[in-house]
């Protein structure tokens, strides 16, 4: 791949798993030998990822709050000027952009300068609920992308609705290089661990796995359940962990680095979102040789996971069933081991060279489309 002037920008590097993707992505472009530039609407005080000394990091500072319509659109209209001449200054080749509100601002910003734009879904938009306005906008704007890449065959088929299907592509998370393991993080080490991590938001239906964990719990005292992870749902689960009488047998110790360090002191990993991107944790279970259980929501889980064959699948949102399929992995040390080791396999489809092959394929591709071997915009 010819060196280029890459442009990558989210809303911010917090703890997140488009966050860590991007971060992951930068780096390995830089080590590449290309000329890369990360560009957040959010100051630096919020990274939680690092990034390579050769990355350029352009924090613009552009997020406030709007009040009523017309500051809406003021705040729109300032911040995406804004957005414009930071990215002419830049001069990238390409724009990688991920996030739908920040991919209907780069494409508000850049329309008509010729610079080629990539923009990516990060969850599935039939479930993550935005503003009319911004749903709106997406739907008018990503037909100017070059290419919008989603991460789910389901999601692409949404996305073609109202984006001409050539520019649609199918790229999943890849598995980024864990690192080793020097310690045990926790103190529940005297009994066997169920683990889950995400924002402690609605949608990765940690209240239902709560449920699910006090029912197979019944008969098994021994095991103690992790949840990692931080957000606005944080005080109902701690008051939801005391009704259902686990205090002693749950842990909420909030947003972790190295993830990995926990994973592999666990005994098997639960997925027990309402509905996901392409669950970046799930790979990294799978990665550390967990047995994984996870509900087959959109979308995501269904098209990692072989059930039975390297985790288990349980109906979407059906409790007694995230209960049962519990149970069953917690009597039985066999089946742990046997899909653990599967899913160790079946996860280095989703390498980082492997991922990355893909998307050097579409940088060259969008830029190709957008300017002359030179970097000059046509």
């Amino acid at each position: 791949m010819i060196p280029r002037r890459i442009l990558l920008v989210i809303g911010s590097l917090g703890p997140g798993g488009a966050e860590r993707v991007l971060a992951t992505m930068a780096n390995y472009w830089a080590e590449a030998g290309h000329q890369v530039s990360l560009l957040t609407y959010s100051p630096c005080v919020a990274d939680h990822y690092a990034l390579d000394h050769r990355v350029e990091r352009i924090p613009l500072d552009l997020l406030r709050d709007s009040h009523g319509v017309w500051d809406r659109l003021y705040n729109f209209a300032s911040r995406t000027l804004r957005l414009r001449r930071a990215v002419r200054t830049v001069a990238p080749q390409v724009v990688v952009s991920f996030i739908e509100q920040n991919n209907v601002m780069i494409l508000a910003a850049l329309f008509g300068t010729g610079i080629p734009v990539i923009v990516s879904e990060r969850t599935d938009p039939r479930h993550h609920p935005v503003a009319r306005y911004w749903h709106r906008l997406r739907r008018w704007l990503y037909p100017f992308a070059d290419i919008v890449v989603v991460q789910t065959e389901a999601v692409r088929r949404w996305v073609t609705t109202f984006v001409p299907t050539h520019k649609v592509r199918v790229i999943p998370n890849m598995v980024r290089p864990l690192v080793s393991i020097v310690r045990a993080p926790h103190s529940f080490t005297d009994g066997n661990i169920v683990i889950a991590a995400g924002r402690l938001t609605p949608e990765k239906g940690f209240d239902l796995l709560l449920d699910a964990f006090a029912e197979a719990h019944r008969g098994q005292l021994a095991w103690r359940l992790v949840i990692l992870g931080e957000g606005p749902e944080r005080t109902m689960l701690e008051a939801k962990i005391r009704a259902l009488g686990l205090e002693g047998y749950t842990l909420l110790p909030g947003v972790v680095s190295p993830i990995e360090d926990w994973l592999q002191h666990a005994d098997l990993f639960a997925l027990s979102s309402r509905y996901e991107g392409f669950p970046n944790v799930l790979l990294e279970a799978m990665t550390c040789g967990l047995p994984v259980l996870a509900f087959d929501c959109a979308s995501g889980p269904g098209e990692i996971i072989q059930s039975d064959v390297d985790g288990l699948l349980v109906p979407a949102g059906d409790v007694s069933a995230l209960a049962a399929g519990l149970e069953r992995l917690m009597h039985d040390t066999a089946l742990r081991q046997r899909l653990g080791q599967a899913a160790k396999v079946s996860t280095q489809r989703y390498g980082l060279p492997q991922v990355m092959a893909n998307w050097d394929a579409l940088i060259d591709k969008a830029h190709l489309r957008g300017g002359d071997e030179n970097g000059r915009n046509r």
